[in-house]
């Protein structure tokens, strides 16, 4: 397709009509079968969205989930621009899913974190962008020695006692290799716009969001696992019936033998949240103790402990590259931009309840694009000023 004199909408819904082309098993001419693989190996979010198009039950989710969000959002704009009408039965909204090229063009613009605001003008003005956050991070040792993770080459890092660590771009390993009678604590800690992932001795895994931090032993003795949290982690826990795994922040402690989880605990949000995926974990904080089942969330904030029913996918969609939001007020959506794209935030105009979003945004947008989507849903305006984003009326 010639790039002349297009409009960045008509491009998507080219590469889109293809994309359904190639679903339905139909023959490809072969200039569109070159400008598909050319598309694809444009950039790994390509490629990922083509790979997540071949799956039929995800992407009629997709459009069920995009056709509850506000009439005024972009998205309804969209789905009524393509003549897909949603259906209101029993209080619920349901979509008549029909495989054409224009459902494709919709499931496309959402699974690859496009929304081509066709003739939309904010009122903010840009001054530059803002890439997003990705795999960063400092390991300080024992010795107060600090290593610069996103700097150093593959391979091994450093030796604490008879722990061997070693790294690799985005993860970090820590493998006991003798007597462990000697115990040192390291920290990993992530700045605002980084992750990272450590391996730890016992070979349970943590995911570690933005502005995070977590102590523990270069080796695990005695009778439990332990380790600090501030901010926000995803931890796979190895199993071991005799020695628990303890998770302390805040004031809460998490305790499971063999799970995964989520813990939020960043110091500029109410309280600590923690939330089960699979497994078993006990939450408790100074006022009592609970325990949760998969699928629940228990919120340690203002003396008290809470437990309900989880939105996983939405609590844990950081770890696989998109935030998602549910009736969420903008202060907390912008809490979450400016620690993963190490910006600072102000308003320039009042807050009130209605202020909320619910959808779902790739992490790996330019801080313009992701504004550019808020903008279309309706929730306000914005201006980017170097690391400064204001949020308009």
């Amino acid at each position: 397709m010639e790039p002349n004199n297009i409009t960045p909408f008509e491009q998507a819904s080219y590469i889109a009509s293809v994309i359904y082309k190639a679903m339905e098993k139909e023959a490809l001419t072969e200039n569109e079968r070159k400008d598909l693989d050319a598309w694809i190996a444009e950039n790994d979010r390509h490629a990922r969205a083509f790979s997540e198009l071949q799956d039929r039950e995800a992407l009629e989710e997709e459009l069920r989930a995009l056709a509850g969000y506000d009439t005024r959002s972009a998205a309804r704009q969209l789905f009524d621009r393509l003549g897909l009408a949603p259906v209101r039965k029993s209080g619920t909204v349901r979509m008549i899913v029909r495989w054409t090229a224009a459902a494709a063009i919709v499931v496309l613009l959402a699974a690859s974190g496009w929304w081509w605001m066709a003739g939309h003008q904010g009122r903010g003005k840009t001054y530059g962008d803002v890439a997003p956050g990705g795999n960063k991070a400092i390991l300080t040792l024992a010795d107060g020695s600090r290593i610069a993770l996103d700097t150093v080459q593959n391979g091994q890092l450093a030796v604490q006692g008879q722990t061997r660590i070693t790294g690799q771009h985005g993860e970090v390993t820590y493998k006991t290799t003798g007597n462990t009678a000697d115990i040192a604590y390291n920290t990993m800690t992530t700045p605002r716009g980084g992750q990272y992932k450590l391996v730890l001795p016992d070979g349970s895994s943590v995911l570690l969001n933005a502005a995070s931090s977590l102590r523990y032993p270069t080796a695990f003795t005695g009778g439990s696992r332990t380790v600090e949290l501030t901010g926000e982690a995803y931890f796979e826990i190895a199993k071991n019936t005799t020695q628990p795994f303890i998770v302390k922040a805040r004031g809460t402690d998490i305790k499971v033998l063999g799970t995964a989880f989520n813990v939020m605990a960043y110091d500029d949000e109410p309280g600590v949240r923690t939330t089960l995926v699979n497994g078993a974990v006990q939450v408790t904080t100074a006022n009592g103790s609970r325990t949760l089942e998969p699928g629940q969330l228990a919120a340690a904030e203002n003396g008290g402990l809470t437990v309900g029913d989880a939105d996983t996918d939405k609590e844990t969609a950081w770890t696989t590259g998109f935030f998602k939001f549910d009736h969420t007020d903008i202060q907390y959506i912008m809490r979450e931009v400016s620690r993963w794209y190490d910006i600072d935030v102000v308003y320039e105009t009042t807050m009130n309840a209605s202020d909320t979003y619910s959808g779902r945004i790739s992490r790996n947008l330019p801080l313009s694009e992701l504004t550019a989507f808020l903008e279309g849903n309706g929730i306000h305006h914005f201006r980017i000023d170097g690391r400064q984003l204001t949020v308009l009326p």
